[in-house]
């Protein structure tokens, strides 16, 4: 029997132990190194972004000093386009934006919504971006005041009911260096004016109007207080449309001479005129108007003296943007011609009338518009015709006879929708030469 040391074979089962510890230690050294070189690496990171945050903070505050030395006229431009520029430093660019806005004593937003919260001061704002080196933006904020005989003031653009209308453009007249779009409030703020001078705005945006109609508003007077804010109010909105079309008693189409539209029972004088139209058309171009909240009154007819009771005006309400159809109704006016011829004399005069056929026949309407002629009159002397409603509509006939015509003249009223009726009579011994 062979005897085996035992000591021996330990030794042998421990080689692979040995193995074990050396590839564990190695692995140990190396994740003990890679710790410590990220320590070394953040370390480095950070001081650099501290670095570059400190010239960020550095060119910030520079760019203050530099706005802090302009005109109010230069920083005001700001506030509608604010100004960047990129800087060289320490081998890094970095972005540098000078922006302006307005606050007040309450360090609430500037609005229009009262004189309190109006623009007492220029707030200007030096924002630097670095490179991308996981740092934000560093801003640097402070306040400019007014000098003596300077005030804040802004225009306010409303629309009907005072709520203020966004986008509109507000030009300065005396520095269109300052001019600018109003805000969610309609408001737009002009920094501060002299009260020296005199000063104006003009407004003129595409597809809005005043409460005229007017798209233009020139030479507006802007209130500059000194010391002190102040709001000047225009009212100015998206304008709407109507579009009138004309019908008979019936509801048939027929064609209309102009349309009047009031609203609040104030006539809209620019809007009281005939319109142009094309013969044998019915509808109108679209009137252009200011969307008031509350419906526009109309009715056919080209001006105010037209106008019908008010059961028989037509209800439209004007929404900016859009065009609101309105059938206005033009009743029916029958129209009989008659001649009339006197013989003998004394108790033997006698005087008979018979139907006169075709014969001229001609509206003029309360507002002085002469209608189109209607039809020749028929066999029984008579003809018709839709117009609208009014006192002293001039109905005129003659025998159509050119030179040697003879006519009668009456007037009508219509102020019902079953419209009206007039007999006019030609008298045979009149003076001749006389047409329509």
């Amino acid at each position: 029997m062979d005897l085996v040391d035992p000591s021996a074979r330990s030794r042998r089962d421990e080689h692979g132990y040995v193995l074990i510890e050396v590839v564990v230690g190695a692995l140990l050294l190396v994740l003990i190194s890679l710790g410590i070189y990220a320590g070394f690496d953040g370390a480095s990171r950070q001081s650099g972004r501290n670095r570059d945050r400190s010239v960020a903070a550095a060119l910030a505050q520079q760019d203050q000093e530099r706005m802090r030395t302009m005109s109010v006229a230069g920083l005001a431009a700001y506030a509608t386009t604010p100004y960047s520029r990129s800087v060289t430093a320490g081998g890094q660019t970095y972005t540098v934006t000078s922006n302006v806005g307005y606050a007040n004593d309450t360090d609430s937003p500037a609005s229009c919504t009262s004189a309190a919260p109006a623009a007492s001061y220029l707030k200007i704002s030096s924002t630097v971006t670095g490179p991308a080196d996981g740092n934000g933006p560093v801003t640097v904020a402070s306040l400019v005041s007014p000098r003596a005989g300077q005030g804040g003031t802004a225009v306010q653009v409303v629309g009907d009911g005072g709520v203020g209308v966004p986008g509109v453009p507000v030009t300065l007249d005396q520095n269109a260096a300052l001019s600018g779009t109003t805000d969610a409030n309609g408001c737009v703020q002009f920094g501060f004016l002299d009260d020296a001078t005199d000063y104006s705005f003009s407004i003129n945006a595409n597809g809005y109007v005043d409460p005229s109609g007017n798209q233009a508003l020139t030479a507006k007077p802007l209130t500059v207080t000194p010391g002190s804010a102040s709001i000047t109010s225009v009212t100015y909105d998206k304008a709407g449309a109507v579009q009138a079309s004309f019908v008979d008693s019936n509801g048939n189409p027929v064609v209309g001479m102009g349309a009047t539209l009031m609203n609040n029972g104030v006539p809209l004088t620019n809007n009281e005129r005939p319109l142009a139209l094309t013969a044998g058309t019915s509808p109108t171009s679209a009137y252009t108007l200011f969307p008031f909240t509350s419906s526009y009154a109309a009715w056919a007819g080209a001006c105010h003296a037209a106008m019908p009771p008010t059961a028989n005006q037509a209800s439209v309400k004007v929404v900016g943007g859009q065009v609101a159809p309105v059938r206005l109704t033009l009743p029916t006016l029958k129209v009989t011609v008659q001649s009339q011829t006197t013989t003998g004399s004394g108790r033997n005069q006698r005087t008979t009338t018979a139907p006169l056929s075709g014969a001229d026949v001609r509206v003029t309407d309360a507002c002085g518009s002469q209608y189109p002629a209607l039809p020749a009159t028929d066999g029984n002397g008579k003809t018709s015709g839709s117009f609208p409603y009014g006192q002293g509509i001039q109905v005129c006939a003659d025998d159509n006879r050119g030179s040697s015509s003879r006519r009668d003249t009456e007037t009508a009223a219509i102020t019902s929708s079953s419209g009206a009726s007039v007999t006019l009579t030609i008298d045979s011994s009149s003076t001749p030469g006389r047409s329509c």
